[in-house]
């Protein structure tokens, strides 16, 4: 893989941190003393530094980094292909990636830029025309030749739809109270339970009150959240309303422990 991201330090963070890494390759001259600071305490058991790429030095390795400051050849970059990390992050300030794409023997007919566009949950997010300006900008770098494809479906569906649920049962253990709904994780809450929150409308008011909220399967895993504020006056047959719930619930409805699937209505 080949990234390009100018800030050098988080990133590679984030990428470790997200990836089953033991070992790491770096190609720089820099001081990367902080970046070493920042990693050893994510279980990196090998974290080798050279100043040039060297076939009889470097070792084989879970991530190949390359940074800005060094030029490289081609016969380089056999070096790094045939040494074969499972990933090889090139950090470039070369405006051509396509040329630091085909130097490493990569033929680029498509740009995939993912997706990621945000729609408004429980924080503010930046405007599409912000984030498209962006895009845009960064695009100039790529050629003609090259379709550029997206992945906006999140941004196009997901204020379109809204999650009904209905309480089930309440019930308190171990001094915690639970909620329980006729939808949990296996039935289309699943990105919730991870950390992506839904705004949620009861049609109870009144004080709130911390609560564990759960789906109907009575499987360990179906805890929507282990600690959300919901009306305390919240009783059985009462409804909350997942909203800009569009995207990732329908896809995620399973018929886990014998459920019926999520059913949707279309207006």
């Amino acid at each position: 893989m080949i990234f390009k991201h100018p800030d050098h330090l988080q990133f590679l963070i984030d990428k470790i941190s997200d990836e089953d890494v033991s070992s790491i390759n770096i190609i720089t001259s820099r001081n990367v003393l902080p970046l070493i600071e920042k990693i050893e305490v994510l279980n990196i058991k090998t974290i080798n530094i050279y100043p040039s790429v060297n076939q009889d030095l470097i070792e084989p390795s879970d991530i190949f980094v390359v940074f800005d400051d060094i030029e490289l050849l081609d016969s380089d970059i056999g070096i790094i292909k045939n040494i074969l990390s499972q990933k090889i992050i090139l950090f470039s300030n070369n405006k051509d990636l396509d040329e630091s794409m085909r130097k490493l023997g990569f033929d680029l007919p498509v740009l995939n830029i993912g997706g990621g566009f945000p729609i408004p949950l429980t924080k503010p997010v930046p405007l599409f025309s912000s984030i498209s300006e962006a895009i845009t900008e960064e695009l100039k770098a790529i050629k003609d030749n090259i379709n550029i494809f997206a992945e906006p479906g999140r941004y196009l569906v997901g204020d379109s739809g809204f999650l009904v649920t209905e309480v089930i049962g309440i019930s308190v253990r171990n001094k915690k109270k639970w909620v329980y709904l006729d939808a949990g994780v296996f039935n289309g809450l699943i990105e919730f339970s991870q950390g992506l929150n839904y705004p949620i409308y009861s049609n109870k008011k009144g004080d709130y009150e911390p609560v564990i909220l759960a789906g109907p399967t009575c499987d360990s895993v179906d805890i929507i959240s282990k600690d959300i504020q919901l009306p305390s006056n919240l009783a059985e047959d009462d409804l909350l309303v997942f909203i800009n719930a569009g995207a990732y619930t329908s896809a995620y409805s399973s018929n886990f422990n014998g459920f019926p699937l999520t059913h949707f209505e279309f207006i």
